[in-house]
């Protein structure tokens, strides 16, 4: 389990990852089984997706908060990985944040993921 300053450290480290991706990364109350979760500022996904369709030039999913499970094993590891300055961890980093987005219906583009996920497979299959 993370302490109190590895959370800070950790929640500060995968903010700087993901940039201007979110306006926020903090500590869920309500996961269980799922690593991680994206928030809308327009209240509920579909409200967003519903403003998107309505108008076009709405082309990016505007910057959310994203909350993290800090008792679940991948971001455990994730941890792991950032405090040994593994040159892996930014790059499950963005694959968490993605895996997040698809979870809330609000990716726009799946396929600027497959280069990361072509990077993932071969670091696994190495």
């Amino acid at each position: 389990l993370l302490s109190e300053e590895e959370l800070k450290e950790f929640n500060g480290w995968l903010k700087e990852v993901l940039g201007m991706k979110v306006t926020e990364v903090r500590e869920s109350k309500r996961l269980v089984d799922s690593p991680a979760i994206i928030l809308s500022h327009y209240g509920t996904h579909s409200m967003q997706r519903m403003m998107q369709m309505m108008n076009r030039d709405i082309q990016d999913v505007p910057a959310g908060i994203l909350e993290i499970n800090p008792k679940h094993a991948l971001i455990q590891r994730l941890n792991d990985l950032r405090k040994n300055e593994d040159s892996f961890a930014p790059l499950a980093a963005e694959q968490l944040f993605a895996n997040a987005q698809i979870a809330a219906g609000i990716i726009v583009d799946p396929r600027s993921m497959v280069h990361r996920l072509n990077e993932i497979l071969e670091k696994a299959l190495r």
